[in-house]
């Protein structure tokens, strides 16, 4: 990387004291960054636990009260509708960030055409594709799943489309100013709760099964849409039919949000299809228990998820003003609290998988214990890497990363049809966590080369020690135990060891304060 040359011209005393002013303040700076960062991942890792808690209720509840066939069939559609509504933005959850943070508080006009474009062009396609599916789920069913009884399932998830799609963008657009709250409440919390509530009443209370089920979801999403909504219009007053004029962007939104698309639904696509390959090459049953053991190591991905959804906006925001340094120390700061978090459920999905499943669904899932072992694999590799693809997407690498994820998407899809039809759900396994490593690991080169970015450096160590006090505990062999009974003491080694000697080797400077931040965020 080449770097700029600076010019030898008398520099005027004011600048000079301007200068020192910053040097003096950079710590403090470093601090209000930090500051930032854990503010906002504090309010999003507490709503993303509380939501992630959420839909592993309604997969539980789900799984315990329909039985692996019918849950099956549901997480075909479910799986579909997620694709779907992953592809109906088009890249514009993270277009109005991008272009809605440059127009905040200084083009009213401009930022209300932004969000009407994000906003109308998703739920348009959305819409669309609903359509589509709608109709062609006879032939979808029949001649593709060889699974008639699908139908139902994929015309009532097809509703939901155009909702699923607003909820997406809507919550992205409420990030625009660095407050994450609202996104939270609209995508974390309001339709994993909505859905839990009546999923209880309709499947639990009623005996209304898998129609239960689907009407549950309609209306989960379409609520979560409607907040959506208001919350937009709340927070961006001037975007309300009729207060101003809108200026509608120019062809530079469609030109970074559509490479953008496709590294977010090629990154979702790689860890999601899978499933879709189990339930056309294996029985539905499979498919069921390769979606529980695939639930598990959400939790990882929800703490990435909980620091990126701060990061993007302050990504945005230093690339704009060119403090590369800045934008540096906090990848590193957020990978290294992604992995604080994120390390304790990785040992006990590594070396108590089975009983995870078990405690969590039932016995009649636990072969799901072994795919679980190998997925905990890829959700390391995306924790080590933090951020990585919201990194270079937002620093204007958005074509090359979308390169990438095509190429790891078409690998995936090739071990995916060589691995599946003859290791079933342990196959899938293996596939997804290789093709993650083949992912992010190049993810991180290519932030090296063009950015001069890794999300490590020395401060590491005491992770690592910790770390491995806490596996080498867990891998004293035990008595035979139940299965509640092992996960709670294998969960107490990996939970207590791992944040005591932590807090024994001492935390540093930064972190003491992203845990005040914290702290302080989440009232504890």
């Amino acid at each position: 990387m080449a770097t700029s040359q600076i010019p030898k011209t008398p520099v005027p005393d004011a600048v000079l004291a301007a200068g020192a002013t910053a040097v003096l303040n950079a710590p403090a700076s470093k601090h209000q960054d930090v500051s930032k960062l854990a503010a906002g991942a504090g309010v999003a890792l507490g709503g993303r636990i509380v939501g992630r808690g959420l839909l592993l209720g309604v997969d539980v509840a789900l799984a315990r009260l329909l039985g692996p066939v019918q849950y099956g069939f549901y997480v075909i559609g479910w799986t579909i509708t997620r694709l779907a509504t992953m592809l109906a933005p088009m890249g514009l959850n993270a277009g109005v960030i991008r272009f809605g943070a440059l127009h905040w508080k200084r083009d009213d006009a401009q930022l209300k055409g932004v969000l009407w474009v994000c906003l109308g062009v998703s739920a348009l396609i959305a819409l669309t594709m609903g359509v589509a599916l709608f109709f062609a789920a006879p032939w979808l069913a029949g001649s593709v799943y060889h699974k008639p009884e699908l139908v139902n399932s994929f015309r009532w998830f097809a509703l939901g489309f155009p909702s699923a799609a607003i909820v997406t963008v809507a919550a992205a657009a409420t990030r625009i100013t660095q407050r994450v709250k609202n996104g939270v409440l609209i995508e974390d919390l309001s339709q994993p709760a909505v859905a839990l509530f009546l999923i209880f009443v309709l499947v639990g209370v009623l005996k209304q099964g898998m129609q239960g089920a689907l009407i549950a979801y309609l209306v989960s999403f379409v609520g979560s849409s409607l907040l959506g909504i208001y919350y937009v219009a709340k927070m961006f007053p001037a975007s309300v039919p009729g207060k101003i004029a809108a200026i509608y962007p120019g062809k530079d939104l469609i030109a970074f949000s559509l490479p953008a698309s496709v590294t977010g639904i090629l990154g979702v696509m790689i860890l999601w299809v899978n499933r879709l390959f189990v339930g056309y090459f294996r029985s539905a049953g499979e498919a069921g228990i390769y979606q529980v053991a695939s639930q598990v190591p959400v939790t990882v991905a929800l703490v990435v998820g909980s620091v990126a959804a701060i990061f993007s906006p302050m990504v945005a925001d230093f690339a704009h003003r060119g403090q590369m340094d800045k934008l540096r120390e906090i990848y590193v700061i957020g990978t290294k609290w992604t992995l604080y978090f994120s390390v304790p459920p990785l040992l006990l999905m590594a070396l108590v998988p089975r009983e995870v499943i078990t405690v969590l669904f039932g016995a009649s899932y636990a072969d799901g214990g072994v795919a679980l072992k190998i997925l905990a694999l890829g959700q390391l590799f995306n924790a080590a890497s933090g951020c990585v693809g919201t990194l270079l997407v937002m620093t204007g690498n958005q074509k090359v990363t979308s390169a990438l994820y095509g190429i790891m998407f078409v690998i995936n899809g090739v071990m995916s049809v060589l691995l599946i039809p003859h290791y079933g759900v342990a196959g899938a396994a293996w596939t997804t966590s290789l093709t993650a490593g083949g992912l992010f690991i190049p993810a991180l080169v290519i932030a090296w080369q063009r950015l001069k970015m890794l999300p490590w450096d020395r401060r590491y160590w005491k992770l690592l020690v910790a770390t491995s006090v806490a596996a080498a505990a867990m891998l004293i062999p035990v008595p035979s135990l139940k299965p509640l009974t092992h996960l709670l003491l294998a969960g107490t080694f990996a939970t207590v060891l791992f944040w005591g000697v932590m807090f024994l080797i001492g935390f540093d400077a930064e972190d003491r304060h992203f845990m005040t931040m914290i702290r302080s965020r989440l009232k504890i």
